[in-house]
C-alpha cells in the first residue's frame, strides 16, 4: 500500500480468488534486494546473497518473518505457499506453518523441477515450474513460445507421470 496506487493489491487478489472459488496461493522470495540495499548491500545479486547480508542477517530474518506473519494472518486461509529461495527457507516454512498449519508449501517441501518434467513417475507429490517460453520474465524478442501441440504433450506427459493438477504461468505481451 506504500505506492502511488495506495491500495492493498494482495487483498484484491485474495478477494478475487475467493469470489471465484479458487484456492489462495502466494509466491514469496525472501531475497528482498530493496531491504538489502537499504541496509548497505550495494552489490545486488542472488549469488552469495545471504553471505553478503552477514552484517544485518538478524534484522533481515526479523523482516522476513514479519512479512510471512503478515501474509499468514491478514488474509484469512492461505492454501498454497511457494518459496523461491534457499535463503531463510526453514524460517519461512516454520512461520507459515505456525499461523497456517494446513497451508501447502510447494518449493521447500516438494520436489519442484524448473523448465522440465521429472524423468520418471514420482511416487510423492511434485510440482514442475514451467513457462510457455524460455524465460521467467517477459522477453519481447528472440523468444520461442511452446506450440499448442507442445503444451498438450506436456500435459499428457505430466499426467502420465502422476500429476493430478497442472497450472502454467502465462506470459503475455507486457509481462502480464
Amino acid at each position: 500500500m506504500n505506492t502511488p496506487y495506495k491500495k492493498d493489491i494482495v487483498q484484491q487478489y485474495v478477494d478475487a480468488c475467493r469470489k471465484w472459488g479458487l484456492a489462495v496461493g502466494f509466491y514469496y522470495s525472501p531475497e528482498d534486494f530493496s531491504f538489502a540495499y537499504r541496509n548497505g548491500m550495494k552489490d545486488i545479486t542472488r549469488d552469495g546473497h545471504w553471505e553478503k547480508a552477514k552484517p544485518f542477517q538478524a534484522k533481515y530474518k526479523q523482516f522476513v518473518e514479519a512479512q510471512c506473519q503478515e501474509l499468514m494472518t491478514k488474509y484469512g486461509q492461505v492454501d498454497l505457499f511457494f518459496i523461491d529461495s534457499d535463503v531463510l527457507r526453514e524460517e519461512v516454512k516454520a512461520t507459515v506453518w505456525k499461523y497456517q498449519p494446513n497451508c501447502l508449501i510447494t518449493r521447500g517441501v516438494l520436489e519442484t523441477p524448473e523448465q522440465y518434467l521429472p524423468g520418471e513417475t514420482l511416487t510423492t507429490a511434485w510440482e514442475s515450474c514451467m513457462t510457455m517460453g524460455t524465460a521467467w520474465n517477459y522477453k519481447p524478442t528472440n523468444e520461442h513460445y511452446k506450440s499448442g501441440t507442445e503444451l498438450i504433450n506436456i500435459l499428457i506427459e505430466s499426467r502420465a507421470k502422476g500429476a493430478h493438477t497442472y497450472s502454467m504461468w502465462v506470459q503475455r505481451s507486457g509481462g502480464n
